[in-house]
């Protein structure tokens, strides 16, 4: 399975175009939620009027729409416009959009093309990135999904303007974590940036983009080393899935909460240093909008649930210094409890 085309910025438009035109002939689909069809979509066709006539599915907004239920509604919508094995799929959104339009794109007519139009930060660093797709079943993240790889991912920092600051902040919780397992000079840099939109947001977003393309391609399927961007993850997908529906905990807030706690565990197991760990602790309390988590049992049932797990032992990424990485670490339901009491202490 080959890795997608990734095209990036304005200047990249006109390679888009052409993609597209390959498709003239053929059934085209945009998928969009409520806030990328009221802030994204006029904005998007204004540049590629080939696909005025595209077919527009609209989904609700958020992450309890990511369901079997949702993907239903959708195949019985491209049934009645029938879609073929030829036609295309792109999905403008968040990364909501981009995991319920890419489970769809590889099940439907067992796989059609599709292309990811990411409009937030995070769909732009992350989501959008990679070939994973994912939904939500009882309320555990990402318990349902495939890899299938998009023909191609158009990023356009200028959809980062229709964003409040609270998802401009998530964002960057993901980028933070690019630098913490990968790129200790990208940490320094994000120690002095303030959350803003300006041309060294878009450096940032390039160079995530570079570390998690690089780390895919070495391992396509999540053996191994693709494990790594999951750091952060098995802690704060458990909350994100205990904390439902409570906007203090959105994906990249809690992904910051997952880093801090299991940077905590790094240090008690003595890979990460005590230096490194308050650098880390304090940096990103200091950045992010943190708030203590008050159901911590709840968390703990959902991180038994996580699918990293194996032979019902509980994984997680750990560091062993700012920039570098290791996967596949177990720890007990006592060394995940004492983080998340740890992170507490900091808020009381």
């Amino acid at each position: 399975m080959k890795n997608s085309v990734v095209l990036v910025g304005q200047d990249s438009f006109s390679e888009a175009q052409l993609f597209f035109n390959k498709f003239q002939d053929e059934k085209i689909f945009i998928l969009v939620d409520v806030n990328s069809k009221k802030y994204c979509l006029d904005i998007f066709i204004s540049f590629f009027f080939s696909l005025k006539k595209a077919i527009i599915l609209e989904i609700k907004a958020g992450e309890s729409f990511k369901s079997l239920n949702t993907i239903d509604l959708l195949t019985n919508q491209f049934i009645q416009h029938r879609a073929e094995k030829k036609s295309l799929l792109i999905n403008l959104g968040g990364g909501v959009v981009s995991d319920i339009g890419g489970f769809l794109a590889s099940v439907f007519n067992r796989g059609i093309s599709y292309v990811n139009v990411p409009t937030t930060l995070l769909s732009q660093v992350d989501a959008s990135i990679g070939g994973k797709t994912g939904l939500n079943f009882n309320h555990i993240k990402n318990k349902l999904g495939s890899f299938y790889q998009p023909k191609m991912i158009l990023i356009a920092p200028l959809f980062l303007k229709t964003l409040c600051q609270i998802e401009l902040i998530s964002g960057f919780g993901e980028i933070f974590k690019y630098s913490l397992i990968k790129d200790k000079d990208m940490w320094s840099i994000l120690k002095r940036t303030d959350f803003q939109l300006d041309i060294n947001l878009e450096k940032l977003i390039s160079r995530s983009i570079i570390i998690k393309e690089n780390i895919v391609k070495k391992d396509l399927f999540d053996h191994n080393i693709r494990k790594v961007l999951n750091f952060g993850h098995t802690i704060g997908h458990a909350i994100e899935s205990a904390c439902f529906g409570d906007v203090k905990f959105n994906h990249g807030i809690c992904v910051v909460i997952g880093m801090m706690c299991e940077s905590y565990i790094s240090n008690q197991l003595n890979y990460l240093s005590d230096t490194s760990f308050l650098e880390i602790q304090k940096t990103l309390s200091a950045k992010f909008p943190l708030a203590k988590i008050e159901n911590i049992e709840m968390v703990l049932s959902f991180v038994k649930s996580d699918k990293k797990n194996k032979n019902n032992e509980i994984r997680i990424i750990v560091i062993s210094e700012i920039g570098k990485a290791d996967f596949d670490v177990s720890v007990t339901e006592n060394d995940i409890k004492k983080s998340l009491f740890f992170f507490n202490s900091l808020y009381d």
